[in-house]
């Protein structure tokens, strides 16, 4: 599997591609921008699934969330965040994960996940 993890924190994500990166192809973003540059520019590397941090510096998750939909339409995206209680409108379509987690978790997560690569 294909996985995308953007978040600005480099200490989760330097620990999600551990745990990941045996079992499955990881890229990493630590910015929406470092995000953007690769959208549209994978070739053959398009995601299966994008972890996306909620809280992001510049760009709404929803924003982008809309635009790795229309650019993968098969990709999962999974919103990470610590606060699903407030009153932000999620995005419809994507997948919610709460922080903090368990890497095992994640991995589970992960797992239940429906294959959609044809």
């Amino acid at each position: 599997m294909n996985i995308w993890i953007v978040d600005d924190n480099k200490n989760l994500l330097e620990m999600m591609q551990e745990s990941l990166h045996d079992d499955h192809a990881v890229l990493l973003f630590a910015s929406e921008q470092e995000l953007m540059q690769q959208v549209g520019m994978s070739g053959d590397e398009t995601p299966d699934v994008v972890l996306l941090d909620w809280n992001l510096s510049g760009t709404l998750a929803t924003e982008l969330c809309s635009i790795l939909l229309a650019a993968y339409p098969q990709c999962h995206v999974v919103i990470m965040s610590g606060d699903f209680t407030s009153s932000h409108e999620w995005p419809p379509h994507a997948g919610k994960l709460e922080k903090p987690f368990k890497l095992v978790e994640l991995k589970r997560y992960l797992e239940q996940l429906p294959v959609t690569r044809v």
